[in-house]
């Protein structure tokens, strides 16, 4: 099972706080991290690259440009969504894209194409073209959009962790400067002593995912017959109250 934990959900900050949880008690242990980086995110328009016909289009252009660059960061296919002329307008220019191995050996840390696509679509959610448009359209100055997205895997033995920071300025005359760079990393988090996974916040995150599975479980045939979702978080909330925040 994953679990996928993003800024704009509401336990997100339980998944914050669970890592920083391991992280604080030694048990995250990173094995991979990747900063990617397009300086400038170039439009469809050949004469004026910076210029954007309206802000249905930037706020398109900043969602795929976004999702390309993660796609990089995190060892994946790039192209994978047939968008072959913005990824060779953004990150086959070598003087606008960069990249940097910042720890570990270069690797994909999806398993394979399916996985691939799952993740791109799960990121896809933080940078939706209204939710770009949104903030574009009531903000002022340099906005700054960043968003954060958690992957805890395999028998959560293991988290992603996706941070993109996107900058937009408005230049005028349709002209954006618009700079987006997002780091990967993927750790593993330690079962030594009592284990990772009996770590109060932890078993929180836990038990809200199989909250979720539950109710989302399409072969219950008798929903009154199945345990209730807040009875399965008292232990870990009473937990909770035992912990210094």
């Amino acid at each position: 099972m994953e679990c996928f934990a993003r800024s704009i959900d509401p336990f997100f900050e339980i998944a914050t706080r669970a890592v920083a949880e391991l992280t604080n008690q030694k048990r995250y242990e990173i094995v991979y991290e990747r900063k990617s980086t397009i300086n400038r995110v170039k439009s469809a328009d050949n004469q004026s690259p910076f210029r954007f016909r309206n802000l249905n289009g930037l706020a398109r252009r900043l969602g795929v440009s976004a999702r390309i660059c993660m796609a990089h960061s995190a060892g994946m296919n790039p192209r994978l969504r047939r968008i072959e002329k913005c990824y060779d307008r953004n990150l086959d220019d070598k003087e606008n894209f960069s990249t940097q191995l910042i720890f570990g050996k270069a690797q994909s840390v999806a398993a394979n194409e399916d996985q691939e696509k799952k993740y791109c679509n799960e990121y896809d959610l933080l940078y939706s073209q209204h939710a770009v448009e949104d903030r574009i359209e009531n903000g002022e100055g340099e906005i700054n959009i960043p968003q954060m997205m958690y992957i805890f895997r395999n028998n959560w033995s293991e988290v992603i962790q996706i941070s993109t920071t996107m900058s937009i300025v408005d230049e005028n005359d349709g002209r954006y400067n618009c700079r987006i760079q997002v780091i990967t990393i993927k750790a593993r988090m330690m079962q030594e002593r009592d284990g990772a996974q009996n770590q109060p916040f932890m078993r929180l995150l836990i038990a809200i995912a199989d909250a979720h599975n539950h109710r989302n479980d399409n072969n219950i045939e008798d929903e009154h017959n199945q345990p209730n979702d807040n009875n399965m978080l008292d232990g870990v909330i009473a937990d909770l109250a035992k912990v210094k925040l």
